[in-house]
C-alpha cells in the first residue's frame, strides 16, 4: 500500500464547481489517509497554462501522483471518492 506522501498536482480550470468538487474530494482523500502529512498543490491552467503544458496535462480536471511515484493522472470527474482513493493507491513509488 503506497505512502501517500510527497506533492499531489491537482489541475483545475479556474473556480468551476467541477474544479472545487475535485478539489473537496481529493483533501478529503489526503487527510483520510495522511492526515496533515501531504502537500496538494492546486493549479489553475487559466492562470499558469505553462505548468500545465510542462506536465502534458490537456484536460481537467486531473490528478497527477508526486514526481517519484509511477501511476497514470486521473483525469476527469473526480467526485467518486471511492473510485479516485482506489486509483490513487494504484500508484506506487
Amino acid at each position: 500500500m503506497p505512502m501517500f506522501e510527497g506533492a499531489f498536482r491537482l489541475y483545475v480550470a479556474g473556480r468551476s464547481g467541477e474544479s472545487l468538487r475535485a478539489e473537496e474530494t481529493v483533501r478529503r482523500i489526503l487527510e483520510d489517509e495522511a492526515a496533515g502529512s501531504y502537500r496538494l498543490e492546486v493549479i489553475d491552467i487559466s492562470v499558469s497554462p505553462g505548468l500545465a503544458e510542462a506536465d502534458g496535462i490537456s484536460a481537467v480536471p486531473a490528478l497527477a501522483p508526486p514526481r517519484g511515484m509511477s501511476g497514470r493522472r486521473i483525469v476527469g470527474d473526480l467526485s467518486q471518492e471511492e473510485q479516485i482513493r482506489t486509483l490513487m493507491y494504484s500508484w506506487d513509488k
